[in-house]
Order: structure tokens, then sequence, then C-alpha cells
């Protein structure tokens, strides 16, 4: 009876997903790390795009991965502690499902079957209302977003390795 229970249980969580929780309260404040991301912004010539990827997770072993660490610079600017994401500063605005904005993170979609296994992910909704950035989408949209960002920069400095498989090139 009780493992039926707990089969309906994690049955139910993976049909509408799991919610992603904060259990630290003292970490930096969004507001903190967008005040950075404007910093750069304003340092940055016009014309210019600077983009920030943070490293893929690595596997260990058949179903252990490397305890991810994101990148230095990434995270300095961002908050995201989340493997295969992308950011694009852009001081001049970039075109972004219609709307022209100045920074975009891309990260990874929320995969619920997944995620019993590999951990709770934000997803785009959620790390827009976590970490404060202008636009948040799919990292599947970082090729496209990318391609559309060179067409309005004079200036853009060639794509860092860092992105996994996952996201098209």
């Amino acid at each position: 009876m009780i493992a039926a229970i707990a089969c309906m249980f994690l049955f139910g969580q993976q049909q509408e997903g799991f919610q992603y929780k904060v259990y630290e309260d003292d970490k930096i404040k969004s507001s903190e790390f967008a005040s950075r991301r404007e910093a750069l912004r304003r340092q940055m010539p016009k014309g210019s795009v600077a983009v920030l990827v943070t490293n893929p997770l690595h596997q260990r072993s058949n179903d252990t991965d490397y305890r991810f660490r994101p990148n230095s610079y990434f995270w300095y600017l961002t908050g995201c502690e989340e493997g295969d994401s992308a950011l694009i500063l852009a001081p001049d605005g970039i075109t972004v499902d219609g709307k022209t904005v100045k920074e975009v993170l891309f990260v990874q979609d929320k995969n619920p079957g997944a995620e019993t296994w590999t951990g709770v992910l934000m997803g785009a909704p959620v790390a827009k209302e976590l970490l404060g950035v202008e636009a948040v989408v799919s990292n599947k949209k970082f090729n496209e977003i990318l391609t559309s960002s060179k067409a309005t920069a004079g200036e853009l400095v060639e794509r860092p390795q860092g992105l996994s498989e996952t996201v098209s090139t």
C-alpha cells in the first residue's frame, strides 16, 4: 500500500514537474548582478556584443557527473549556477522574440522526467524571476540569436567553446 502511494506521488510529480526551490537566502541579490552587467555594458564599445558561456556538465561515469562549477566571469555577471548556459550583452540592443533587449540569458529547458535523476532546473521563467536578467530563453535559441546579433553588431568576439552538443551551432 505504501509503495503504491509513493509511486502515485512520484508519477504525479513527473507529470507536473518539480518546483525549483531556493534553499539559501543569503546569496548575492539579483540587483547586484544587474548592476555588474550594466557597468560592463557601459564600458563596451558602440556596436559590440559580449558573449559569455558557462561550462557544460561532464560525465564522470555511466550515471554520475562531475560536480559542476560555473565559469567565474559568467557567474559574476549572472549568478546562474546551471551548466550549458550563456549570456549575451549588447549595449545597442538585440531582438529576442520581437522585443529589443540589452541582455539575454540562455538556460536549459526543464525536463521533468530527467529531473528525478539529474536535479531540478530553473527553466526560463524562474531564471528570469530569480536572476533579474532582461530576457531569458532556451539555450536551443543561442545560435539563432547570436547570428542575428552579428547582423547588428560591428564587433563580435568569436564564440568561445563551452556549450555542449545539446546547443545547435
